[in-house]
Order: C-alpha cells, then sequence, then structure tokens
C-alpha cells in the first residue's frame, strides 16, 4: 500500500482521523480511524463551507479494536475509479473541509487539514497514475500474446508450404 509519509498510525495515535491510501493497481480508498467513540460508521461526507458534500457509498461494519491508548473505529472506503470525492477535495483544498463520519449508532465529525487534503489529491493522482500503468500492461501482455499467436501461424503455414511443395 502507498500513503502520504505523515499519515501513519503511529504518528495519530490518539486522534481520530481519515488517510487516503492505493495499492499497486490504483485501487484507491480512504481509511477512517475514529477514537472514542463507537457509532458503527459506513459513510464519510466530506462538507465543504458553503454546504456542498462528497461521500462515500455506504461499506460494511467497521472493524473496532481496542489498545493502550483506548478504542479505535476502523472504516475501509473504496472510492470509485472517476475520483470524484477526491476532486471534490482538490476544488476545496484551501477552504476548511469538514468530515462526518456517519454510522448507525449516531456521527462524529472531524476537520480535515490542508496538509489531509493535499494528501488524499496527491495519493488519487498517484492511484489514477498506477492504474494507467497496469492497463498498459495489460494491453502490453495482449498484444504479445497476439504476436505469439500470429509467429506460431506463420511458422505452421510454412512447415504447410515446405510439405506441399516436396
Amino acid at each position: 500500500l502507498y500513503y502520504i509519509h505523515g499519515h501513519h498510525i503511529e504518528k495519530n495515535i490518539g486522534k481520530s482521523f481519515v488517510r487516503p491510501q492505493t495499492d499497486e493497481h490504483g485501487n484507491f480508498s480512504l481509511v477512517s480511524f475514529l477514537r472514542g467513540k463507537n457509532i458503527s460508521h459506513h459513510t464519510l461526507r466530506f462538507i465543504a463551507p458553503d454546504g456542498t458534500f462528497a461521500e462515500t457509498s455506504m461499506q460494511s461494519t467497521p472493524h473496532v479494536y481496542s489498545d493502550a491508548y483506548g478504542r479505535t473505529e476502523r472504516g475501509d472506503f473504496a472510492i470509485s475509479h472517476d475520483h470524484h470525492l477526491a476532486q471534490f477535495i482538490h476544488t476545496h483544498q484551501n477552504s476548511p473541509v469538514k468530515v462526518e463520519l456517519i454510522g448507525k449508532d449516531g456521527t462524529a465529525k472531524l476537520n480535515l487539514s490542508s496538509k489531509d487534503a493535499t494528501a488524499v489529491v496527491q495519493v488519487a493522482e498517484l492511484s489514477k497514475l498506477l492504474q494507467a500503468q497496469c492497463n498498459l500492461e495489460k494491453e502490453h501482455r495482449e498484444i504479445m500474446r497476439r504476436i505469439e499467436f500470429l509467429k506460431q501461424r506463420i511458422r505452421s503455414d510454412s512447415i504447410r508450404g515446405i510439405i506441399e511443395k516436396k
């Protein structure tokens, strides 16, 4: 997984926050960490100062765990390939964006710092590049498969031609 330096869990011990990440295939996701409360959050809503918002689709039940620092609820949110949420955050990057964690047992609100907003935008861009790279690799494999097929066909036609001449 790839994420921005400074968004390591150990640098945010005891805090509630949202961390963007992507894997090597360009699958972009947001991971939310809610400290101290258990609201069973299933949706993240990002709200701009003008009241407009973008939100994730509903996800499954979050993971809840306890450690020496208290109770933490973690939600994993896969973001669609169009990255509308990252575009929304990029548009409002210089404004104070609020993050609302919506759960079946209540809501919790966080402030998205400009550093966090920048991280979301940068990881979304990395995700797009990794997706493009994966697509190029798939196309390359398909082209190589077709070339190999054509080479085999040419060889078999050449052999057939030699046999027919005899």
